[in-house]
């Protein structure tokens, strides 16, 4: 189906996400000095002990009391070499497990990894919080620390529904308004939001409240 309406939001350049995304963003990070920034040049870590690797495929966030799953929903953490595992296609790209919106948020309530039965899709500021332009160098060009969090992939569900709706042609080529929630992208050009149709296939990675 092509989308003729959906619309890209950069922050914090606009005026429209910064007063609502750019926000969050900033209210992530001003509470850690800038001088520990750990990502350029290929430095391991995001922020100077901000991060807690459980050994068990989670990850504990100091600034926010957060609990993040290590992988992107669908790869599989191998305990034994710490790393996220995905099938791949035949180009040799990972095969990603992306959902539609109501499917993530029913995925997150069902999913029980590590023996924890509170998992859910964050909200766009939680989201916001493990995005880091200062990671995106010469040679990744992604914005997350990949010391701490599996490959990412393009978009991820945030649980921020968005007030707008949006109109796209389905494959009848009739228009079709559609309800709209908050993704992010880490992948350069990062730096953005999108008010992505519900309808999507975004990735997904879940959190949880420590």
């Amino acid at each position: 189906m092509k989308n003729t309406t959906l619309k890209h939001i950069n922050f914090p350049q606009t005026k429209t996400t910064f007063s609502f995304v750019g926000y969050c963003f900033l209210v992530a990070i001003t509470s850690i000095p800038a001088t520990v920034f750990a990502c350029k040049d290929n430095i391991p870590g995001h922020y100077l002990n901000r991060y807690i690797d459980n050994k068990d495929g989670t990850i504990s966030d100091k600034m926010t009391n957060l609990m993040w799953q290590k992988c992107t929903l669908g790869a599989v953490w191998n305990e034994q070499t710490g790393i996220c595992e995905t099938e791949k296609n035949e180009s040799g790209f990972p095969i990603i497990d992306s959902q539609n919106w109501k499917n993530a948020l029913e995925r997150a309530q069902q999913n029980a990894f590590a023996s924890h039965n509170d998992w859910r899709l964050p909200n766009i500021k939680e989201l916001a919080s493990i995005y880091d332009p200062a990671c995106i160098t010469p040679s990744s060009y992604y914005a997350i620390d990949l010391a701490v969090f599996d490959l990412p992939f393009n978009s991820y569900w945030s649980s921020t529904p968005s007030r707008k709706s949006t109109r796209f042609r389905d494959e009848n080529e009739n228009y079709v308004d559609t309800n709209t929630a908050y993704s992010l992208t880490f992948s350069y050009p990062s730096n953005r939001t999108k008010i992505t149709p519900i309808t999507e296939a975004q990735a997904v990675r879940l959190v949880r409240s420590q």
